[in-house]
């Protein structure tokens, strides 16, 4: 497991804000929409708007990940 606040506060110890959304924009210039968030993630099946928004998460994860190995690592 990764984990990319850490590496993102460790490289810009001023930021306070640890949602993906917040690092995603400052890592790389765009932002993700949330409104899946607060969703029934207990019902299933889930619907294809949260599996989207998971996979998206993911995928968003690991491209700000490679982002700060490439400029920083």
């Amino acid at each position: 497991m990764i984990d990319v606040w850490s590496i993102f506060k460790g490289l810009h110890p001023g930021e306070k804000y640890s949602n993906l959304s917040h690092i995603c924009k400052k890592v790389l210039g765009k932002e993700i929409c949330k409104t899946q968030t607060l969703t029934n993630w207990k019902r299933r099946p889930l619907r294809s708007n949260q599996l989207h928004y998971a996979a998206m998460d993911a995928y968003v994860t690991l491209r700000i990940y490679k982002k700060l190995l490439s400029e920083y690592g």
